[in-house]
């Protein structure tokens, strides 16, 4: 993000802090509907503190078609790989059920 010309602050993001902000400050994030996401945008699952293995955030990378979208991550189903695609349903399979699922927009 930060290469794409986006504030990322110094310290790194988890999704606890990524979902409150998308919700709130709006400082890096801004949340949208699910039917407005777009290339580029991210999605978050969090379960409860949403911290470990109870969050994960992915970069959306095709239009939105519900659990089926198509997303760049790292970790996910393959936590000790390189970054690669998958969709949202394959990668937040443990999280989908109990989850809140945020979807934001980076803000310049």
């Amino acid at each position: 993000m930060k290469q794409a010309g986006y504030n990322v602050g110094q310290p790194a993001f988890s999704t606890p802090e990524m979902e409150n902000d998308a919700k709130n400050a709006h400082q890096y994030f801004r949340q949208i509907h699910a039917k407005n996401v777009k290339p580029g945008d991210i999605v978050i699952v969090n379960v409860g503190t949403g911290y470990g293995p109870n969050g994960h955030t992915a970069i959306i990378d095709g239009s939105y078609h519900d659990r089926k979208t198509q997303i760049i991550e790292i970790g996910g189903i393959d936590p000790m790989g390189a970054v690669h695609h998958s969709t949202i349903a394959q990668s937040f399979q443990s999280l989908l059920k109990e989850g809140r699922i945020t979807y934001a927009r980076p803000t310049k």
